[in-house]
């Protein structure tokens, strides 16, 4: 299925678009230190481990489930059948979270 639906080349695609987003948003709000990633597994570090927290906690109470990874990165995993519309709500809630911290 993963072949046969054209999946990878899906997730590198959508991946590039939301790192895309991502380092938009990064020129607005500096708090964001560097976003990285593979395909759609994405990374978005952060000053420190309580601001990590805190984005992650609003995102959650907003709709939007993050993960924290390492000691103060957030990631990003959508899944690999995500669409730009998808990608975009949820770049919405991210830059709302940031905004509140």
């Amino acid at each position: 299925i993963i072949e046969e639906e054209g999946l990878v080349q899906h997730a590198a695609e959508a991946g590039e678009y939301l790192m895309g987003r991502l380092r938009e948003m990064k020129r607005k709000h500096p708090v964001i230190q560097e976003v990285r990633g593979h395909g759609l597994m994405v990374g978005i570090e952060f000053p420190d481990g309580e601001s990590r927290n805190r984005v992650v906690e609003i995102c959650f109470k907003k709709g939007l489930l993050v993960l924290g990874c390492g000691s103060k990165t957030v990631r990003m995993l959508p899944p690999l059948d995500v669409r730009p519309r998808e990608i975009d709500l949820a770049i919405a809630v991210f830059e709302r979270a940031l905004s509140e911290l």
